[in-house]
C-alpha cells in the first residue's frame, strides 16, 4: 500500500538526536512492501525518498515567526488548508491508502484531519508529546488539534503509559502502544573503541545523552553522580547535549567546579548522531534522571548498544528498562534513589549480559519489528473502513 508519512521535519541521517528514530519509521514501512511518500512544512534535509513538496516560502516563514495569536492561527489554517489541497491533487495521480501523522508536535495530525476532510483517507496518529507535562484537562488542548485526535482512525501512543494517561485525560478511549525503534543498524558495534571510551580509560563510564532542559533533571544526574564518587567508585561521567537555558547550564559548571569534579565530567555540549551511537557503545551504562518522558530513547539506544540503564518512573522509560535485568528503574525527583540505582548497577555489572540486552531490545523495538506492528495496524483499519478500532492491538 502507498502510505503518506508526515513529519514535523525530515532529518539528515546524522545531524539530529532523533533522525535515526525519525528515519527509521519510514524504512520500517519500506521493509515491509510499502511504498512510501513524504510530507513536511518543516525543515527537509536531503534524503532519498519521495516529498510532496510544500513550496509557498512566505506563508510558511510568516506562519513561524509572526507573534500575535490571531494572525498566526490564520495563517496556520491558510498552510494547512493548502497542504490538504496539493495532497488530493496527488492522490488524483497516485492514489494514497493511508496517512501516518507522527505527532512530535501538533501540525501533523492537524494536517492529516485536513487532507481526510478533501479526501477521505484513513489516518493514524502517532502521539510522542508528554501529556502529563503539558495538560491538566482535555481544555488545555488546543481545539484544531483534539479533534484531530478525535477524527483519526487510529490514535497510537510511543508507550502505553502515554496511552493510559491520554485516556485518563479524556481525549479517547481506544489508544494503543505503538512504541519508537531504532534502525538495526544501530544494534550493530563500530569497529573500535571511541573517544569517551578513550576518555575513561577503564574507569566504569556512566552516560546521559539529550536535550538538557529543566525538567531532563541534569541537577539530580549530578547529585547522584557526587554521591558515587564519595562513595569511593572509580567512575567517570559524560554530559552530552546542550544544557538549557542559561542559567541551568551555569548551575551545572558551578556545582562541578564546586564539587572538585572536573576531572570525572565531561561536558560535550550538542554532538552529532554519530557522537550518540559511539556513546552508547562506549558507555558502562545510560542514566536517564527526568520528571518527565513519554518513552526515552536514550535508554533504548544504551540497551541496543548492550548497556544497561537507570531510569526514572516518569511514564516512559520504565516501559523500555521492564526488568531489573535491564537496568534499574527508580522514583523520580530524588538523588538518593539515582544513587542507589546507580551504585547497584556499578557494583553489578558483571550480572549484565550485553548480548541478552542487546537481543530484548532488538525484538521489541528494531526497525524489523517496527515494520510488522504498522503493518498489523494498517491491516486492521483497512479491514475495518470508518471505524475507530476500540480493540486495536499492534
Amino acid at each position: 500500500m502507498r502510505v503518506l508519512i508526515i513529519l514535523k521535519y525530515i532529518p539528515s541521517a546524522g545531524h539530529h538526536q532523533k533522525s535515526d528514530l525519525l528515519r527509521t519509521t519510514i524504512d520500517a514501512h519500506l521493509n515491509e512492501g510499502h511504498e512510501v511518500v513524504l510530507l513536511t512544512t518543516g525543515n527537509s534535509d536531503n534524503h532519498q525518498w519521495e516529498e510532496i513538496k510544500v513550496s509557498w516560502g512566505f506563508l510558511k516563514k510568516a506562519w513561524s515567526v509572526v507573534s500575535r495569536r490571531y494572525l498566526k492561527n490564520f495563517l496556520g489554517i491558510s498552510l494547512n488548508s493548502e497542504v490538504a489541497k496539493k495532497v488530493a491533487r496527488y492522490h488524483e495521480k497516485k492514489p494514497v491508502d493511508l496517512i501516518f501523522a507522527d505527532c512530535t508536535n501538533y501540525q501533523p495530525a492537524v494536517q492529516a484531519y485536513k487532507i481526510k476532510q478533501l479526501t477521505y483517507i484513513p489516518y493514524v496518529v502517532r502521539e510522542h508529546k508528554n501529556y502529563e507535562r503539558l495538560f491538566k484537562s482535555t481544555d488545555d488542548i488546543k481545539e484544531s488539534y483534539l479533534k484531530s485526535l478525535r477524527g483519526a482512525d487510529a490514535l497510537v501512543a510511543v508507550s502505553p503509559l502515554l496511552a493510559t494517561i491520554i485516556k485518563d485525560l479524556g481525549v479517547r478511549k481506544d489508544i494503543a502502544c505503538l512504541p519508537n525503534a531504532l534502525s538495526d543498524e544501530f544494534f550493530v558495534p563500530p569497529s573500535t573503541s571511541g573517544k569517551y571510551r578513550k576518555w575513561a580509560g577503564k574507569e566504569f563510564l556512566f552516560a546521559g545523552w539529550t536535550r538538557w532542559r529543566d525538567f531532563k533533571r541534569v541537577d539530580l544526574l549530578l547529585k547522584a553522580f557526587a554521591k558515587i564518587i564519595d562513595y569511593g567508585c572509580q567512575a567517570k561521567l559524560v554530559i552530552a547535549g546542550p544544557v538549557e537555558p542559561d542559567d541551568n547550564e551555569k548551575w551545572v559548571k558551578e556545582f562541578i567546579k564546586e564539587k572538585g569534579l572536573a576531572v570525572q565530567v565531561w561536558l560535550t555540549g550538542e554532538v552529532p548522531r554519530d557522537d550518540i551511537y559511539q556513546l552508547a557503545y562506549d558507555c558502562d551504562c545510560c542514566v536517564v534522571p527526568s520528571d518527565y518522558e513519554t518513552f526515552g530513547l536514550p535508554a533504548l539506544e544504551s540497551l541496543a548498544a548492550g548497556k544497561p540503564a537507570v531510569v526514572t518512573k516518569c511514564n516512559g522509560p520504565e516501559f523500555v528498562v521492564n526488568n531489573e535485568n535491564l537496568g534499574r528503574c527508580v522514583e523520580r525527583g530524588s538523588e538518593d534513589d539515582l544513587f542507589k540505582g546507580m551504585l547497584e548497577i556499578y557494583e553489578n555489572r558483571d550480572q549484565f549480559v550485553r548480548d541478552a540486552l542487546k537481543k530484548s531490545a532488538y525484538e521489541r523495538f528494531s526497525r524489523t519489528a517496527a515494520g510488522k506492528k504498522f503493518t498489523e495496524l494498517y491491516e486492521q483499519l483497512l479491514n475495518n473502513p470508518g471505524k475507530h478500532n476500540d480493540k486495536l492491538e499492534v
